[in-house]
C-alpha cells in the first residue's frame, strides 16, 4: 500500500480567554508502508508514523489466507470493532474521526482470524489481543489479562442489482476482558474534544488511594451499519465502553456511550463507498476536468455515566458529554489527491468551574492529503 501523508491547519472560529488550542500548521498523518505478500498465500506490512514528536509504529503483522472463508493474522494492527476505525484514513470523510472512535479500541497486538461467507454477504473477524484502553494504541502489555474481540458484519444484498438495497451493510462488534490498573499505569483513558483539547480526565493524584484505575472486567459492544446507493452514503454506529474501576475503597462499573450518524453525497455523481471516492474525471484543467466533490454532515455524541462524578472525575475539569455537528465539503482532485475542508462546532455539559459548562468549541479544519 502506498505512503500516507496528511497536511492540515485548523483554526478556532471564535476566540476566547479559554481557548485551549493554538491555530497551527501540522503533519497528521507521515506513513510510509512497506507491504506486500509472501508466496500466493502470504502477506506482511509495516507502517510507522513520522507525524507528532516522535515516530511510533502503528501496523507489523504478518498473514495467512488458507481460502477466502479463513484468514491468519498476527502482530500489531487494527482490532475488529470500530466501524469508523477500521475505515482507513485515506477513506474517511472528516478529517477527525467521531465520538464513537473515542470509546473503541485502536490498534492491538494479538492473533486473528478472519473470512468472508456466503458469497460475501458475511463477514467475521474474531482474535485474541493484549488488550487497550478506550482508543488506544499498544506494542506491549502491562498485566497478564487478554482481550477477545469480535466482529461480525452483513451485506446481505451485497450480489444483488438493486442498486437501494446493493451497498446496505449491518453488523455488531464486541470486545471482552480483563484490566489492573496500577499508580503508574491507570489502564484508562481520558478523551479529546473534535479540536483535539483534553476534555476529560479520571482522577489522579500522588497519593496511591486517591488514583483512579481499572481494576476487574471491561467490556465494549457495538451494533453498526452503513448503506451506499450511487452517490449517497450513510455510516452509523453506537458504542458503549464498560470499566470496573476503583478508588480507594470505592469501586464501581462504569458504561460510558458514543453514537454518531453521518451522512454524504458526492455532488459529481461518482459512486459512493466505505472504501473512498474514485473520480470519473480526474483534475486537468486543461480538459475543463476539475474531479469529484462531496458534501458531508455528521452529529455525533459522547455520554459519560453519570456515576463517574463526582468521585472518579471532578466535573470542574472534565465535561460530563459532548454533542459535536459537523459539516465539509471534500474535493477529490484524483484518487490519490485531496483536499477537505470541515466545519465542527461542539457543546459540552459540565468541564468548568462553579458547576459552569465548558465553553462551546468551534473548529475549522483544513486538510491536503497525498496517498502515493
Amino acid at each position: 500500500r502506498p505512503p500516507r501523508s496528511t497536511l492540515f491547519p485548523y483554526t478556532t472560529l471564535f476566540r476566547s480567554d479559554d481557548k485551549p488550542q493554538a491555530d497551527t500548521f501540522l503533519l497528521r498523518r507521515v506513513r510510509p508502508t512497506l507491504e506486500g505478500k509472501l508466496g500466493e498465500k502470504g502477506e506482511f506490512r509495516i507502517t510507522p508514523e513520522f507525524a507528532g514528536s516522535s515516530s511510533t509504529l502503528l501496523d507489523a503483522y504478518g498473514g495467512y489466507e488458507f481460502s477466502s472463508a479463513l484468514r491468519l493474522r498476527i502482530g500489531k494492527f487494527k482490532s475488529p470493532f470500530g466501524l469508523e476505525r477500521l475505515q482507513s484514513g485515506a477513506d474517511i470523510r472528516f478529517i477527525e474521526r467521531a465520538h464513537p472512535t473515542s470509546l473503541a479500541p485502536n490498534r492491538d497486538v494479538g492473533v486473528q482470524l478472519s473470512g468472508d461467507l456466503a458469497g460475501g454477504t458475511v463477514s467475521y473477524a474474531i482474535g485474541g489481543f493484549n488488550g487497550v484502553a478506550d482508543g488506544g494504541s499498544s506494542v506491549s502489555d502491562s498485566d497478564d489479562g487478554k482481550d477477545a474481540v469480535g466482529r461480525l458484519f452483513f451485506s446481505p444484498f451485497k450480489n444483488s442489482d438493486v442498486v437501494a438495497v446493493k451497498g446496505l451493510g449491518f453488523g455488531v462488534a464486541a470486545s471482552y476482558g480483563d484490566e489492573q490498573g496500577t499508580a503508574s499505569s491507570s489502564g484508562l483513558a481520558s478523551y479529546r474534544s473534535p479540536g483535539q483539547a483534553s476534555v476529560f480526565s479520571y482522577r489522579s493524584s500522588t497519593n496511591d488511594a486517591d488514583n483512579v484505575i481499572a481494576d476487574g472486567h471491561r467490556t465494549r459492544y457495538s451494533p453498526q451499519a452503513t448503506w451506499y446507493a450511487g452517490p449517497v452514503g450513510i455510516l452509523g454506529e453506537y458504542v458503549v465502553s464498560s470499566h470496573e474501576v476503583t478508588r480507594g475503597e470505592q469501586s464501581d462499573t462504569l458504561d460510558h456511550e458514543a453514537w454518531q450518524v453521518a451522512a454524504s453525497v458526492v455532488l459529481t455523481g461518482e459512486d459512493n463507498s466505505f472504501r473512498g471516492i474514485q473520480p470519473k474525471k480526474p483534475f486537468d484543467p486543461a480538459k475543463k476536468q476539475w474531479g469529484a466533490f462531496e458534501l458531508v454532515a455528521r452529529y455525533s455524541e459522547l455520554n459519560l455515566d453519570e456515576q463517574t462524578f463526582p468521585t472518579y472525575a471532578d466535573a470542574s475539569k472534565s465535561v460530563e458529554s459532548i454533542q459535536s455537528t459537523a459539516i465539509g465539503l471534500n474535493w477529490y482532485l484524483t484518487r490519490n489527491l485531496q483536499s477537505s475542508l470541515t466545519y465542527e462546532t461542539s457543546r459540552f455539559d459540565g468541564g468548568a468551574s462553579d458547576d459552569a459548562d465548558r465553553e462551546d468549541e468551534n473548529v475549522l479544519f483544513a486538510r491536503f492529503q497525498v496517498n502515493f
